[in-house]
């Protein structure tokens, strides 16, 4: 029994691993891309994210709704799937 647990340890790490790394290179790609900014206004079509972009770090982005709720966001998620409607608020 013990070697059963012990065995699925290692599994468990590389799937965290995976998704921290995935995190990451979202981070990347938000950050030399820009498809949205600190300030802009963006909604998803298929997920429960709208608000002003508050921040935008390597693994999550901060999301500020309409309620004055922050929403941590994978950055993952906002590099996967449907594009993200968005109101840019930049200047210049």
């Amino acid at each position: 029994m013990k070697s059963r647990s012990l065995s699925a340890f290692p599994v468990m790490n590389v799937f965290a691993a995976k998704e921290m790394f995935s995190n990451i290179i979202g981070g990347l790609i938000l950050y030399f891309d820009k498809p949205f900014v600190v300030g802009d206004w963006i909604a998803s079509p298929d997920k429960d994210i709208e608000g002003d972009v508050e921040e935008i770090g390597w693994r999550k982005t901060r999301i500020l709704t309409f309620a004055k709720h922050p929403i941590y966001v994978p950055n993952s998620i906002l590099i996967a799937g449907r594009p993200f409607s968005h109101i840019a608020n930049r200047l210049g």
